[in-house]
């Protein structure tokens, strides 16, 4: 699969792409229409929430956990991650990470429209 659906860092910015936008990327990329639902589903479950994650994926080892950085015109500039050791304990770490990071990239989201304002 291409490297751009692989990830949080990349979920995070995809799953508040239009939905068929995504898709026809993913067919471009070479994706399989039998995994397509499964990116689908996942895609929902990460705009539920508001951030990403990924445990060894694509980094062994590591958690990736990315909020994305939403414009005022409903745009994605990008996505915030913050890459950290796995361990015992993920979930915790993933609660507590990812309230700093929707946070996080909510102020810096404003600060890119405010430098693009002057």
């Amino acid at each position: 699969m291409a490297p751009l659906f692989s990830g949080a860092p990349a979920f995070a910015i995809l799953a508040f792409l239009e939905v068929r936008t995504v898709r026809a990327m993913y067919q471009k990329a070479g994706g399989d229409n039998a995994d397509w639902l499964q990116i689908k589903r996942h895609m929902r479950a990460v705009r539920a929430l508001g951030y990403a994650t990924s445990i060894d994926d694509p980094d062994l080892g590591i958690i990736h956990i990315s909020a994305p950085l939403k414009q005022d015109d409903g745009g994605i500039a990008g996505s915030l991650t913050l890459a950290l050791p796995s361990g015992p304990d993920n979930a915790t770490m993933i609660a507590k990470a990812s309230v700093w990071l929707i946070e996080g990239a909510a102020d810096m989201a404003q600060q890119i429209l405010l430098t693009t304002r002057r």
